[in-house]
């Protein structure tokens, strides 16, 4: 097994053809075709299966592939630094959309101040697509809120918050001692996204009480949620950093729900593959250190 049968292999199951990938990589198709089967004999595996004229990943091809691309970018990420002492690639960080609002600013301020040569990327996202970007090497560690799904992603707990329900002062529960959470999802519920750490555990939490609620509006923007609410077209369920100034100017009143307390964990997460360099694991003391101390 050669480097050049493992940037073959990840080309075919990138592009799901043996024809696609011969042009990728400047192959002819049979020289394609042989490294896939020296492969599938060295390990004694199928990574690929045919179906209707078109090749389907294995179990065990989707296994291999994340070790693959990671052994392929560690690589490349030496092969430049060697080639090119002293040069440093960009950092990418991904953060879901709590985290982005929250940490990031206070991270890239930090980072940058101590290591101003360094290029540090952010993306900010919902948190199964900062998680499918580190499984995928497009990003290097996330901070993310929710459940981690992966088995091949480490996951490190930095601190603790809750989901508030939120509404104008103008709603007849904005001022109430508490109310039953049978009474408050017959109200209209403003969520985030479905794909969002934070909705997730939400809806789970609620689901796990018997209820199942259907919002009418959900969005990746919590400003829309909070303007919304404000509006009095309903209440929203949002994390208590992002609404804690409204509440404290009167722009958003809190609803104290009875018996019912949804909290989420943010969590450091990387690939378990991932070879975690001087730079990265400062990098990731300071995102502990600003994390735990915002808030």
């Amino acid at each position: 097994m050669t480097l050049r049968h493992l940037k073959i292999y990840k080309a075919v199951a990138e592009t799901e053809s043996v024809t696609k990938a011969a042009q990728q990589l400047y192959l002819s198709q049979p020289s394609v075709s042989v490294a896939i089967k020296e492969l599938e004999r060295y390990y004694g595996i199928r990574l690929f299966e045919r179906l209707n004229q078109r090749l389907k990943i294995t179990q065990d091809g989707i296994r291999f592939l994340n070790y693959v691309t990671h052994i392929i970018d560690l690589f490349e990420e030496a092969d430049k630094s060697f080639r090119t002492p002293g040069s440093t690639g960009p950092v990418k960080i991904g953060a879901s959309v709590t985290a982005g609002a929250c940490f990031v600013p206070g991270i890239m301020t930090s980072f940058t101040a101590a290591y101003p040569d360094v290029q540090i990327y952010t993306r900010v996202g919902a948190s199964g697509e900062i998680e499918q970007d580190i499984l995928s090497n497009n990003l290097d560690i996330g901070v993310v809120e929710g459940v981690v799904h992966s088995d091949y992603i480490v996951q490190k707990v930095l601190k603790e918050d809750e989901l508030v329900a939120v509404c104008s002062g103008a709603h007849p529960f904005a001022r109430t001692k508490s109310v039953s959470l049978e009474q408050l999802v017959k109200q209209p519920l403003l969520l985030r996204e479905r794909t969002s750490g934070t909705a997730e555990l939400l809806l789970t939490a609620l689901s796990a009480r018997g209820y199942t609620v259907n919002p009418v509006l959900e969005s990746t923007s919590v400003e829309a949620l909070k303007n919304t609410a404000r509006r009095n077209l309903g209440i929203a369920f949002l994390p208590e950093p992002l609404v804690k100034a409204e509440l404290e100017a009167g722009i958003l009143y809190r609803v104290p729900v009875r018996d019912f307390s949804v909290k989420r964990c943010y969590r450091l997460i990387y690939h378990k593959n991932k070879y975690l360099s001087p730079l990265l694991l400062a990098l990731m003391q300071r995102i502990e250190q600003e994390v735990k101390q915002t808030g």
